[in-house]
């Protein structure tokens, strides 16, 4: 799961590399999301990293606990599910390295949950969008 939630990452470089990209902020709160998820971030503890300090920024309230951050970070991302194209481009993205890594390793689909977080994440219950391996 490690190498698709890297997707996001990837991504997320990609379009804060380019100057001015309204996306790199919805990135941005994407992966910091996913961080919170996987418990590699809490902001309740360590309200000086990377991560928090970034996120306390975006969402311009640094009173925050790290239970009410993830849903404010969840809305931010829900702008590029909210357009059509840019939701069935990614998924389309998703699904090819659901697949891939299907097709590379005997995982199971629990094991790729991460994989469309960012698409799914918290609002719309991811689960019922992964891809079945068979």
């Amino acid at each position: 799961a490690t190498f698709a939630v890297n997707i996001d990452s990837v991504l997320k470089d990609y379009d804060c590399s380019r100057e001015g990209d309204p996306d790199c902020a919805v990135w941005t709160a994407a992966t910091i999301l996913e961080h919170i998820e996987q418990g590699i971030t809490n902001c309740d503890s360590a309200r000086t990293s990377d991560d928090c300090v970034v996120a306390l920024g975006l969402l311009g309230d640094a009173s925050l606990s790290n239970a009410d951050m993830q849903p404010k970070l969840a809305a931010m991302t829900m702008q590029m599910v909210m357009d059509e194209d840019h939701d069935r481009l990614l998924n389309a993205l998703y699904g090819g390295v659901a697949d891939f890594l299907c097709y590379k390793m005997p995982i199971t689909c629990d094991d790729l949950k991460y994989l469309q977080l960012f698409i799914i994440n918290f609002v719309v219950l991811y689960i019922s969008r992964v891809r079945h391996c068979h």
